[in-house]
């Protein structure tokens, strides 16, 4: 399976549009918060590809949705926008949140900043945004590529 993650869209819906017009085909896209909306809407704009999301620091009044576990392909997913793990100090919490939940990869976003690092079994990733980038990155996004036998992973730097 040919995921799409993406974070920190922060209401840029067509810079959003285009990095998943540049990952694609995928089979499915995960939006890590701020903004969640933009995660319905893109829904709407790409109705045969299924969207997963949460709700990051930005995203008021809809709820508590900070976190989910998925399972792709035997493999578990944990996501979260990250500022609930104090992400923007390091990793461990978040890392300790993975390992709680038997998590194979940690998908965070809220620094804006692309991450991919293995932690002990944990993948950790963050995609970077797709809107504002920060730590001198360009606008990025990542894809994971899961079946039951492996976990791979790329980043994508979104052409201007």
């Amino acid at each position: 399976m040919k995921i799409g993650v993406i974070s920190d869209t922060h209401r840029m819906l067509s810079l959003a549009k285009e990095a998943i017009r540049q990952m694609s085909p995928v089979d499915l896209v995960l939006h890590l918060g701020d903004n969640y909306t933009d995660a319905i809407a893109l829904a709407k704009a790409f109705p045969d590809i299924k969207f997963e999301y949460v709700m990051g620091n930005c995203d008021f009044g809809y709820g508590d949705n900070t976190e989910k576990l998925l399972n792709i392909c035997g493999k578990k997913i944990f996501m979260t926008h990250g500022h609930r793990y104090g992400v923007k100090y390091g990793y461990k919490e978040l890392y300790e949140r993975a390992k709680e939940l038997n998590a194979d990869v940690a998908l965070f976003g809220h620094t804006h900043c692309p991450l991919m690092e293995r932690i002990g079994n944990v993948h950790i990733i963050n995609p970077g945004s797709v809107s504002m980038p920060r730590c001198g990155a360009h606008k990025t996004c990542a894809v994971l590529f899961i079946d039951e036998k492996k976990i791979d992973y790329g980043m994508v730097v979104l052409e201007d």
